[in-house]
Parts: structure tokens; C-alpha cells; sequence
């Protein structure tokens, strides 16, 4: 279960970021085992569609709240930079670049974690007034 400190109160967009973090784990925990590209591929296929999935639901909801334009922005730029890089990341593994799990830990925790609570946090204001409105 996601940390209280991490809720947004909002329970799908909640929701969706609980399961981001068990796919991480999945993977922390993969990376202490024989830890192939076969298994790399595997999660972040479905990284992917979890993220994108993600994305567009978290889109649908900032679309309906009064979020200022320069944070609106930030936060759809920061969505398509992660996307790109998945996008880059997944493709390196498929033609054969051999990515240690370190590596691969650290780029789906910015992905993640970095822009929970860069980005996310920072909506919870806005959906506390969308609710009371």
C-alpha cells in the first residue's frame, strides 16, 4: 500500500500510483535475483502500459481542475519526456544494450518516484477544490 505521505486523495489517480510502486518493487526485488533481459523487457512492457494508462487518466483529471497554465505545461512536458525515455529505454534493451539492474532501478525510480513527488504532489491542492466544488 502506497505511504500515506504520497496520497493525493484523489482514489484512481491513488490507486494507479500504489500500482506503479508494486511494479517497482517487483523489480527491486528481480534485480537481486538472475536478473535477465527477458525479465527487463517484461517489466518495462509493462511499465509502459501502466504509465500511459497513467498518464492519460491523470491528463483527464488536470484537465477538469483550475491548474495554472506554467504548472499545467510543466507537468505534460514532464509526461512526454517520460515517455520518450521509456520509449528510448525499452528500445536500447530490445536491440541488445545490456543494462545493469542498478541502471535499470535508478532510470524507473526518476520515472516514478522523482516525478510523484515532483509533479504529483503538487496537484493535491487542486483536487482537494475540485472536490469541495
Amino acid at each position: 500500500m502506497l505511504n500515506e505521505s504520497l496520497l493525493l486523495g484523489e482514489q484512481t489517480i491513488d490507486g494507479q500510483h500504489d500500482e506503479l510502486f508494486r511494479l517497482f518493487d517487483r523489480l527491486r526485488l528481480n534485480a537481486d535475483r538472475k536478473f535477465s533481459d527477458e525479465i527487463a523487457l517484461d517489466i518495462l512492457s509493462e511499465l509502459n502500459h501502466q504509465i500511459i494508462h497513467h498518464f492519460e487518466t491523470e491528463e483527464t483529471l488536470m484537465a477538469g481542475m483550475a491548474l495554472p497554465e506554467p504548472l499545467l505545461a510543466a507537468h505534460l512536458a514532464a509526461h512526454l519526456a517520460i515517455l520518450e525515455d521509456l520509449a528510448q529505454f525499452h528500445m536500447e534493451i530490445m536491440v541488445g544494450k545490456i543494462v545493469s539492474p542498478a541502471d535499470l532501478i535508478a532510470q524507473v525510480a526518476m520515472w516514478v518516484v522523482h516525478h510523484l513527488l515532483e509533479f504529483d504532489i503538487g496537484l493535491r491542492p487542486f483536487i482537494s477544490c475540485t472536490k469541495t466544488h
